[in-house]
């Protein structure tokens, strides 16, 4: 692993020591900046050091990625639920026509 820097080093030992870790675990884990811990997963991704071995969903009801160290196949991100964006895009369509007020009739 000698084509490897700190910070990616830093982050394999983290995962081999603690395991699966999303991105927001690995920024509180490491005390870094999250762009930081994205930038460093992506390149240790492109180099088959990590994988994704499932997703889980955050506290917006998004699916995040879980990264295990070793490479391999990645887990098989979930379909995304239907009635959560059903009822988001409701929402954002009431939200328009409530800011265009009487013209929102007019705007299909």
């Amino acid at each position: 692993m000698d084509d490897v820097n700190f910070r990616q080093n830093e982050v394999l030992q983290a995962l081999a020591m603690i395991g699966p870790m999303t991105n927001y675990e690995l920024q509180l884990h490491l005390d870094w900046p999250v762009k930081v811990i994205s930038s460093v997963l992506q390149n240790l991704k492109r180099k088959e050091l990590i994988r994704v071995v499932s997703y889980e969903l955050d506290r917006t009801s998004h699916y995040v990625p879980l990264y295990a160290e070793g490479g391999g196949a990645d887990a098989r991100r979930p379909p995304a639920k239907p009635a959560l964006n059903q009822a988001f895009s409701a929402y954002l369509v009431a939200k328009t026509h409530r800011k265009m007020g009487v013209w929102a009739g007019l705007m299909q």
